[in-house]
């Protein structure tokens, strides 16, 4: 990890504090280079070239070399720079971090690190005989594949599946569909006994129990409490081992839900409002308390209104804008840049073209605005130079939304007949580098993302191994 500090201190005074961190945390020495505990460094320190292997008497440090006289080599190091100073020049070799990355990994073609999202495993989960279950920290590697994650509304009146699901057996026979079997492993010996596996075709469950679609009716916290956590625990408890170890994210914009839905067992908050809705501002101090990852979607408040992005320059500038304040304010207040994914808001306060320009140019949402950068040896403005979305991991969620009807011109037919319109929207988006979808009809949701990765992100036979 690399965090950039602005600090009084003079270099060597600085690197004599990071000992003494190390030392305090408990890094017990090993070999050299060997696995350690805590291992902190300092890379730079603004534009400064020094050495010295001299014990300093003033911090007793014993070496300092300024840059780090091994950063231009170490992909580890390089790849979290570039993430928040892309365009900070080497003061010694006169390139940029971005420059140097991409000569250490031959611009990207020989990449050993992959990003990736931890998920905590959930407080609730527990065995079928009620014991704590221990289970190893799950993660999603980002690129791997599309994930997909899957609508539970328990809403009486949300504008797809309002009613649906309100009842928690109703529920659970829903999200007991999610599971299908498994084709034994073609690597398996030809001799051995097949066995029947079984996987689902979900990578989480989002439940929501506030309607978001507008002239919906607000509810109480209570309310929508009651309605999110008896399903949550019924998930965490199912017999079927598969189900209860799913992911569940809450969809909700208030901190109290999310709070008691974490400690029922959720992994994730999904938050229309980006941790920003205003008389709930203690859902981000849940978010950066609880250290679980965030959906964090971009809306100008009611999602039928406010579609005019004509003064930021168009939908795409005003989503990297809005949005980005939002996620930037998440970053400062301690939410980690890892635990956060955006969503661009298809159907909040977008017009039809409006969410068909967000699919065309979906990579814009994300896309480093290094390029276009001037290259610099001042660490402060290189920071400022990079936008909160640059490279983070995008959710799409176009599922049955009313702008689908519009397109295929049946506008007037109901939302789950648009299922079909929904895979094709996703499809585009997939194709825009979208890393997770956000679907109601579940098994065409499915069968389309395995297309789609089948085209464009990993060879279909090394998938069925």
């Amino acid at each position: 990890m690399s965090r950039q500090v602005s600090t009084t201190l003079k270099s060597l005074e600085l690197l004599a504090f990071l000992k003494r961190v190390e030392a305090e945390v408990g890094r017990t020495p090993t070999f050299r280079n060997g696995p350690r505990v805590v291992d902190l460094d300092l890379i730079f320190y603004d534009e400064l070239v020094y050495s010295s292997e001299e014990v300093d008497e003033a911090s007793g440090v014993k070496k300092l070399v300024l840059p780090h006289e091994r950063v231009h080599e170490r992909e580890f190091v390089l790849r979290p720079l570039a993430d928040i100073i892309p365009q900070f020049v080497h003061p010694a070799l006169n390139l940029s971090v971005e420059d140097l990355l991409k000569r250490v990994t031959d611009g990207g073609k020989n990449t050993t690190l992959r990003k990736v999202i931890p998920f905590i495993p959930a407080k609730a989960l527990t065995t079928v005989d009620g014991e704590k279950s221990e289970v190893e920290s799950p993660y999603w590697v980002w690129g791997e594949r599309t994930r997909i994650m899957a609508v539970l509304n328990t809403t009486p009146d949300s504008f797809s599946d309002g009613g649906d699901h309100a009842v928690v057996d109703d529920a659970m026979r829903f999200v007991n569909s999610f599971i299908i079997p498994s084709k034994p492993s073609s690597r398996a010996s030809s001799t051995s006994t097949p066995t029947t596996t079984q996987r689902s075709m979900v990578d989480m469950i989002d439940i929501g129990g506030y309607s978001t679609r507008p002239g919906a009716k607000e509810i109480s916290p209570e309310e929508e409490i009651n309605r999110v956590v008896p399903l949550i625990k019924a998930i965490r408890s199912s017999s079927n081992l598969i189900t209860s170890r799913t992911l569940i994210s809450v969809d909700t914009f208030r901190g109290s839900v999310a709070q008691a839905a974490l400690e029922a067992g959720a992994d994730v908050v999904n938050d229309v409002y980006a941790l920003t809705r205003e008389g709930n501002d203690d859902i981000l101090n849940v978010v950066r308390e609880a250290g679980c990852p965030v959906v964090m979607m971009h809306s100008r408040g009611d999602a039928g209104e406010d579609k005019d992005y004509d003064d930021l320059g168009g939908v795409i500038e005003a989503i990297k804008v809005e949005l980005g304040k939002k996620v930037q304010r998440a970053l400062d207040a301690g939410v980690r840049r890892w635990n956060v994914v955006v969503d661009p808001g298809l159907g909040f306060s977008k017009t039809v073209e409006g969410n068909l320009t967000i699919l065309r140019r979906l990579p814009d949402i994300t896309a480093s605005s290094s390029s276009s950068s001037a290259k610099s040896r001042s660490l402060r403005s290189c920071v400022r130079s990079v936008h909160a979305l640059a490279d983070m991991p995008v959710l799409v969620g176009s599922s049955r939304k009313s702008y689908l009807g519009k397109v295929i011109d049946r506008d007037h037919v109901s939302a789950k007949e648009r299922d079909a319109a929904t895979v094709a929207a996703h499809t585009a988006a997939i194709l825009g580098g979208a890393d997770a979808v956000r679907v109601h009809d579940v098994v065409g949701g499915w069968d389309g993302v395995q297309v789609a990765d089948g085209l464009w992100r990993k060879s279909w036979a090394s998938r069925r191994e």
